[in-house]
């Protein structure tokens, strides 16, 4: 698939993922309490955040829950992990 498509997908993915959090705080609630796992730290959801290191590890990890930047949020569900990691879901951690 052309690479500004995919960037354009996950854009979409990124203003779903803000409009949950901010208008349907019930919908999270819900998926975050069938979510099973732990963050990894495997950089893979971070993408180009500014609070990535070159070498892929997360400068923010142990404090992300008091930075509004970063969506503690994320994978809210599998519709999360298909959009931003494609081919890399299976490297996350969570399941539902």
């Amino acid at each position: 698939m052309n690479k500004k498509i995919i960037q354009k997908i996950k854009n979409i993915n990124r203003l779903r993922t803000k409009l949950l959090i901010k208008y349907f705080p019930f919908y999270i609630d819900y998926k975050l309490s069938k979510r099973k796992g732990d963050c990894g730290d495997c950089s893979f959801c971070c993408g180009s955040c500014k609070d990535l290191s070159k070498k892929g590890k997360c400068l923010i990890y142990e404090n992300r829950l008091i930075n509004s930047n970063c969506f503690t949020e994320f994978p809210i569900d599998k519709l999360d992990l298909l959009i931003t990691l494609g081919k890399y879901k299976e490297m996350c951690n969570y399941r539902w």
